[in-house]
């Protein structure tokens, strides 16, 4: 059995991850939109999110 600190650790990293591919999805969605919107032909990511560095308080950079 593994020890409590490990079990939570995992579980951390694995919400970390959840949370990844789920931002990934949310920003594809909402990229798509505004592509299709205001016709844009190139949309890029930069800033703390292109650098996975991502805090709760960060803002994403389009």
């Amino acid at each position: 059995m593994l020890p409590y600190n490990t079990i939570v650790l995992y579980g951390n990293i694995l919400k970390f991850f959840i949370i990844l591919f789920l931002f990934g999805k949310l920003l594809s969605i909402f990229s798509e939109a505004l592509a299709k919107k205001y016709h844009i032909r190139r949309l890029s990511l930069f800033g703390s999110a292109a650098r996975g560095e991502l805090r709760p308080d960060s803002d994403i950079d389009l």
